[in-house]
């Protein structure tokens, strides 16, 4: 099929070759003869035209006498004398009363002739000779030419030039001139037919040369080469330059398909080792995309290249939902490992402490080691609980993220922190809030912020506040796909030039009256900002048990108290310890466990106080233990390890 199209080909180019030179041919074939023709008829013309005025003005002079002495005899022997002339068709004289004196027609003149005629000589009198085509019976198209005997006064000579000659000759030059062409055009077909043969000769065996290549896998059989370095060597002209163009094609063709070979396999392989990387590195993201209970979260991440230096995970430890977000700088796979080391360290820093801020000095400190690349992390760490609703955060150069309350979008404080990586002695901090019920919290990379579009209009930080405020009522799932969706509309048809990544935190504390037992654990830091969660914790458990007001409000109390004094002189240093707290319903009422790790210290161990003192004479201290003396039943502290236990029952 290939051999008949290249044919097809072939005979379509000669063909229009040949209808054009056949064009060409009959263009100059026929402007020539035009050209000729029209030279020739004018040329013709002039000399009829010259021709008869002469003869005209020879027999005006010559016959004054004749017509004024009336020697019509005499006149008809002159006028007889020019008819033998070639191309006189008539010669006819009127006298100055109009009347035919001698002519030449036989039998009679044409009656169109005398209607010219009168015309004529109806005008002023003038010593002008007057020339007109006229067409008459039997003699055709002539030229007459009249001319005035004595200004008219004596009268006229008619003289007719036949021009049926003329264009006799003017048919057989041209006929001569065509037939002249003919042969030259049939010579000079032959002439080319041979030139063209010989150059296409050369031309088909290069195409039979080319068809060879696809067979042979573009690398053509000895034989073949050695025909086509027959033709370089043999033709000297555009045909042998492109003979030895094939053959020079044929070299580097068959070093570069190895060469491509190579490459293709190389390729292959690096392919299918960053498709197995990016299998890697989606392991790595939390396999739950969505929790569901009293809160839900969602986050997903999509890559410029095949592998990408964003992250987020989260995981709960210890009632605590750890959340983290990072950006590494760079793409590819020198950023995919520093992410995967980057996640790695922060699971395993969290092992040891739940403080965020510790967290990222420890992480930072790691990542600067050996950091010859000097590559760098922007990260964001949270802790969050899932009871309380509080929110410990540290931003490592990383953007902001937003919390949604009822549509109303604003960003979270910035902490002290730049990106990790850099400086090893750099020591972070955190910040604490809390959130209400059904916040959400949005974090995001700067992917997202500098999306461009395709006149390089960045997607920007107010249209991603008004995609948050817009969808702020939907599912974690729900709002991250509609974001990125609103993402790539904006920056099609433009290709994804950083990596995009985003996740979002619904908090839904009413779930846990759901999921809250009689038996129920939390735990506090040592941090006199917990006793709002503290609150937070005894509503929650109290709705979930169904307690009476008075017994939330006592069981509040008595809590609030006791964290108070083991927040305030239970630790001596200025470390993070935990506090547990651990709730029980039964028909006797609500007992409670206090456990931490402070130093050996009961707060029940008071003195009594006289409350019928007067207030200005009683010690400082006191009163509250004897509140919580009053409110709660079976109070017993005892040191067990390391550790103090305080139980009591509302």
């Amino acid at each position: 099929m290939a051999k008949i199209g290249i044919k097809k080909i072939k005979l379509s180019l000669f063909a229009k070759t040949f209808l054009a030179i056949c064009a060409i041919f009959i263009l100059i074939a026929v402007s020539i003869s035009l050209f000729f023709g029209w030279t020739l008829y004018r040329a013709l013309m002039s000399e009829y035209q010259s021709k008869g005025t002469a003869i005209a003005k020879s027999i005006a002079d010559s016959s004054v006498t004749l017509i004024l002495t009336q020697d019509s005899a005499t006149i008809q022997q002159v006028i007889d004398q020019f008819k033998t002339i070639s191309g006189v068709a008539y010669v006819s004289v009127r006298n100055g009363k109009n009347e035919m004196i001698a002519h030449t027609f036989v039998p009679e003149i044409p009656q169109k002739l005398h209607d010219a005629h009168r015309s004529t000589i109806s005008s002023s009198l003038t010593d002008k000779i007057t020339t007109q085509a006229l067409t008459l019976p039997y003699l055709g198209h002539v030229l007459d030419i009249t001319a005035p005997i004595l200004s008219g006064q004596v009268g006229f000579v008619h003289v007719g030039m036949s021009t049926e000659g003329i264009v006799h000759s003017i048919w057989v030059t041209f006929f001569k001139i065509q037939g002249i062409l003919v042969i030259l055009f049939l010579l000079s077909l032959a002439g080319m037919y041979v030139f063209i043969r010989k150059i296409s000769k050369p031309l088909q065996r290069l195409s039979h040369y080319t068809e060879s290549l696809a067979r042979y896998d573009f690398v053509a059989p000895d034989s073949l080469q050695k025909e086509v370095e027959g033709i370089a060597l043999t033709s000297s002209d555009e045909v042998g330059s492109l003979a030895s163009a094939f053959s020079t094609l044929n070299s580097e063709l068959s070093t570069y398909i190895h060469t491509l070979k190579e490459t293709t396999a190389a390729k292959e392989k690096i392919e299918s080792e960053l498709a197995i990387a990016r299998d890697i590195q989606t392991n790595m993201l939390p396999k739950l995309l969505a929790i569901q209970g009293p809160f839900s979260i969602y986050g997903v991440m999509h890559s410029a290249k095949e592998v990408g230096g964003d992250f987020y995970d989260f995981f709960e430890k210890d009632g605590l939902l750890f959340i983290s977000m990072g950006d590494v700088s760079g793409k590819g796979v020198p950023a995919a490992l520093t992410m995967a080391i980057c996640v790695s360290l922060i699971r395993a820093a969290a092992v040891h402490t739940h403080s965020p801020e510790d967290i990222l000095t420890t992480v930072n400190r790691q990542l600067c080691q050996n950091n010859d690349s000097a590559i760098f992390v922007t990260v964001f760490l949270a802790t969050f609980n899932v009871v309380t609703g509080q929110l410990q955060y540290c931003l490592a150069g990383h953007p902001a993220p937003y919390l949604v309350s009822d549509a109303l979008v604003r960003k979270l404080p910035l902490t002290n922190g730049m990106a990790l990586g850099i400086d090893e002695n750099f020591y972070f901090q955190s910040q604490s809030l809390t959130l209400a019920m059904n916040d959400h919290l949005f974090a995001y990379t700067d992917g997202v912020i500098e999306a461009e579009n395709g006149v390089q209009n960045l997607y920007g930080s107010p249209r991603l506040e008004r995609c948050i405020s817009h969808h702020a009522r939907m599912s974690p799932q729900e709002f991250c796909e509609a974001l990125i969706g609103d993402i790539h509309a904006f920056t099609e048809p433009a290709p994804q030039s950083d990596d995009i990544t985003v996740l979002d935190l619904h908090w839904k504390p009413h779930h846990l009256t759901q999921t809250i037992g009689a038996l129920f654990k939390v735990h506090f830091v040592n941090d006199i900002s917990e006793l709002h969660k503290l609150q937070q914790v005894v509503e929650l458990y109290g709705a979930a048990n169904a307690l009476s007001t008075k017994t939330v409000l006592n069981l509040n109390l008595i809590l609030e108290e006791l964290l108070s004094n083991i927040i305030f002189h239970g630790y001596q240093d200025h470390e993070q310890h935990l506090i547990y707290v651990t709730f029980e319903a039964s028909d006797l009422g609500v007992a409670f466990t206090i456990e931490d790790d402070a130093i050996a210290f009961n707060p029940l161990d008071r003195e009594e106080i006289d409350t019928e003192q007067l207030l200005e004479d009683r010690p400082v201290g006191g009163l509250g233990i004897h509140f919580i003396k009053a409110l709660a039943r079976d109070l017993i502290y005892e040191r067990v390890g390391e550790r103090n236990v305080l139980r009591g029952l509302v």
